[in-house]
């Protein structure tokens, strides 16, 4: 993918409502979250990490507020956990883990 098309990923993942499809469930666990797409039957792992940023996304909805609540909680700089949270919002969305919508 190229810088342009990153660039304007983030902007639209940013700027949009995020959720969790009906086929898709999640569980945590101490040391990781497991993904499954009931559709597909295909499950993915996530570290401990990943699990809070999908728990985050899921509760709020939005990209951008979860990740100001993640920088709070981590005592992390906003643009890093921004950073790093559409870099794994862009995955999920890849493996169809994760629906972006109009705001």
């Amino acid at each position: 993918m190229s810088a342009t098309s990153n660039i304007e990923r983030a902007n639209s993942l940013l700027g949009s409502r995020v959720r969790i499809p009906d086929e898709v469930v999640y569980r945590s666990f101490p040391q990781e979250t497991v993904v499954l797409n009931l559709a597909e039957g295909k499950y993915h792992a996530v570290n401990a990490s990943g699990g809070r940023m999908l728990d985050t996304v899921a509760q709020v909805g939005s990209v951008g507020h979860a990740a100001t609540l993640l920088a709070e909680e981590y005592g992390r700089e906003l643009s890093e956990i921004t950073d790093d949270l559409l870099e794994f919002c862009g995955l999920l969305v890849d493996r169809g883990l994760l629906v972006v919508e109009p705001a």
